[in-house]
C-alpha cells in the first residue's frame, strides 16, 4: 500500500471510531437481540471495506498484493463464519422458533475484516494509545462510583456481574497507561497517565481477580524486557511496578480495617506483608543494578543489560511459578496450614487454582459457539499470529516493542477466561500494526532521508542564503576579498 497523506488518511478517522466504539459500549444495549459492539463493529468494518473498494477504483489506492499464511487462514475463517450464518438462516426459514443470536458469528467476521483493513492501511499512529485512556476515562470513574458509594451505579454495566470481564477490561487500560508514562517526557502527560495507571490498577485491587493480579505484574516486566531498557524506560517502568504492588499490598489494611469499599472484597493481612517483603527485596536488586550505571552520562543513552538479564530471569520465574500453581489445582488445600511459608504459599497458589477452575477459557467457548472446525482455525490463526509477533520484535522498533507489551497481556487471557468482547477489537488493532511493518519502512524512509541530506551537503546543495548561495561553499566574490 503506498503511504498516504494525513488529509487524505481516512482509515485513521475509522479506527479512531473503532477504538471509542470498542471502549465505552459496555452498557446492556442489544441491537435486534444481538450485543451492540458486534454489530457497530461489523458496521463500521463494511463502510471501511467500500470506502477502501471506491478508493482503489478510482485509482487514489493500490490494493495489497503480499498475502500470508495468516490472511488465507483468516480468509478462509471468514467464509466459514458466512457459511454458518447461510445456514442457520435457511434453516429458520421453514420454522417457527425465535431467531439465534449471530452476535459472536458477527464479532469474529468484523474481526476478521478489521484485521485485513488494518494491514491495508499499513499505518499506525500513538494517538491510538491515548484514546484506549480517554475511551476508558467514564468506564472507569462508573467503577469507582460503584465501589466506593453505590453498587447500583455499576451495576448499570454489563461488566458488573462478571468479574473476569472487568479485569479483560481494565488489564489493556493499566498497561497502554504504564507504558505511556514510560515513553512521554512531557510533565503533565505524564501526570496523566500516572493518574490513569493508578485509577486502573486500584480497581484491578478491587476486583480481586487473582489471575489479573498475575497477568498484570508479569506484564509490567516485559516492558524492560521487549524495549530498549534504557535507564530512564527502567526506571520509569519499576516505578510502575512498585505503584502496582503498593496497591495490592495496601489492600489488606483497606479491606481489613476500614468500611471504604461497599463491595465484598477480602484481601489477606498475611498475604499482604509478603508482597511487601518481594517489594522491598524488587527495590534493593533495582536500585543495586540503578548505581553501578555510569555517572554524567543521559540515562537515555545508558543500556542496563545487567537490569535486563535479571528482569528476564525473574520474569521466567514468576512465569513457572504461575504455571506451577494453576496446575496444583486442588493440591494445595491438603498443605500443612501451621507453618508460615507453607501457609502463605497455599493462600496465594490456592485462589488462583480455584479462579482458573471456575472460568471458561475463550477457546473452549469458541469451540462451543463455532464448532471444532472453527475453533481449529481459530487456534491455527493465533500460533501463527504469536510467530509474526516473534519476528517482528526488535529493539531497533520501540514502538513496536511496546505494542508487543500490550500484545503479551492479551494472550494469556485467551487461554484462563473469556475476555469481554469489547477489547478483542483492540488488540485486532494493535496486533495489524505490529505485523503491518509501518515503523520498519519509515526507519528506511528516515535514513535514505538523512542519507540524502549527507550526500547534497558534501556536493554544496543546502539550504539557499539571501543571496541565493549556499553559506557553506565559497563564491569567487569571497575568495577575491580574501
Amino acid at each position: 500500500m503506498k503511504e498516504i497523506t494525513k488529509k487524505r488518511d481516512y482509515s485513521v478517522g475509522f479506527i479512531y471510531a473503532i477504538i471509542l466504539c470498542s471502549m465505552l459500549l459496555v452498557f446492556p444495549f442489544r441491537i435486534d437481540g444481538m450485543e451492540a459492539s458486534a454489530v457497530v463493529l461489523f458496521l463500521l468494518c463494511i463502510v471501511w471495506m467500500l470506502t477502501d473498494i471506491f478508493q482503489i477504483r478510482r485509482g487514489k489506492r493500490k490494493p495489497r498484493s503480499n498475502y500470508r499464511r495468516l490472511d488465507m487462514t483468516a480468509l478462509i475463517l471468514l467464509a466459514y463464519e458466512v457459511g454458518l450464518i447461510a445456514v442457520s438462516m435457511l434453516q429458520e426459514l421453514g420454522e417457527d422458533e425465535p431467531e439465534p443470536n449471530y452476535s459472536w458469528n458477527l464479532m469474529i467476521i468484523g474481526l476478521i475484516l478489521l484485521y485485513l483493513l488494518v494491514m491495508e492501511a499499513g499505518t499506525f499512529r500513538a494517538e491510538y494509545l491515548d484514546l484506549i485512556l480517554y475511551g476508558a476515562l467514564p468506564v472507569m470513574a462508573f467503577l469507582l462510583l460503584g465501589y466506593l458509594f453505590d453498587p447500583q451505579i455499576g451495576e448499570s454495566m454489563s461488566l458488573w456481574e462478571n468479574p473476569a470481564a472487568i479485569s479483560s477490561y481494565l488489564i489493556p487500560v493499566g498497561v497502554v497507561s504504564a507504558l505511556q508514562y514510560c515513553r512521554c517526557e512531557e510533565r503533565m502527560r505524564r501526570l496523566f497517565y500516572a493518574m490513569c495507571a493508578g485509577i486502573s490498577f486500584f480497581l484491578l485491587a478491587c476486583n480481586h481477580s487473582v489471575i489479573s493480579l498475575w497477568i498484570m505484574t508479569c506484564t509490567l516486566l516485559t516492558i524492560s524486557t521487549l524495549i530498549r531498557p534504557t535507564a530512564a524506560l527502567c526506571k520509569n517502568a519499576m516505578q510502575m511496578l512498585f505503584l502496582f504492588l503498593l496497591i495490592i499490598s495496601s489492600m489488606g489494611l483497606i479491606t481489613n480495617n476500614t468500611e471504604l469499599l461497599l463491595t465484598a472484597v477480602h484481601y489477606d493481612a498475611e498475604h499482604s506483608v509478603c508482597l511487601e517483603m518481594v517489594t522491598a527485596a524488587g527495590a534493593f536488586l533495582f536500585f543495586y543494578c540503578w548505581y553501578r550505571k555510569p555517572e554524567g552520562v543521559p540515562p537515555k543513552r545508558i543500556v542496563m543489560r545487567g537490569f535486563y538479564k535479571l528482569d528476564k530471569l525473574v520474569l521466567r520465574g514468576l512465569s513457572l511459578i504461575f504455571i506451577l500453581f494453576l496446575s496444583g489445582g486442588t493440591v494445595w488445600k491438603t498443605w500443612d496450614a501451621d507453618r508460615f511459608g507453607l501457609r502463605c504459599v497455599s493462600g496465594f497458589a490456592e485462589p488462583l487454582a480455584q479462579e482458573a477452575g471456575q472460568n471458561q477459557s475463550m477457546l473452549l467457548l469458541c469451540m462451543g459457539e463455532q464448532g471444532v472446525a472453527g475453533a481449529v482455525l481459530c487456534i491455527v490463526i493465533l500460533a501463527l499470529l504469536i510467530e509474526r509477533i516473534n519476528r517482528a520484535f526488535g529493539w531497533d522498533k520501540p514502538m513496536t516493542g511496546a505494542l508487543c507489551v500490550i500484545a503479551v497481556s492479551f494472550f494469556p487471557q485467551l487461554f484462563l477466561w473469556e475476555i469481554t468482547p469489547n477489547i478483542l477489537p483492540i488488540a485486532v488493532i494493535l496486533t495489524g500494526s505490529i505485523l503491518s511493518g509501518w515503523e520498519k519502512r519509515e526507519g528506511a524512509v528516515k535514513k535514505a532521508v538523512t542519507k540524502e541530506d549527507g550526500r547534497k551537503k558534501k556536493r554544496g546543495v543546502g539550504t539557499e542564503s539571501a543571496h541565493g548561495k549556499n553559506p557553506r561553499v565559497k563564491t569567487g566574490k569571497d575568495r577575491m576579498r580574501k
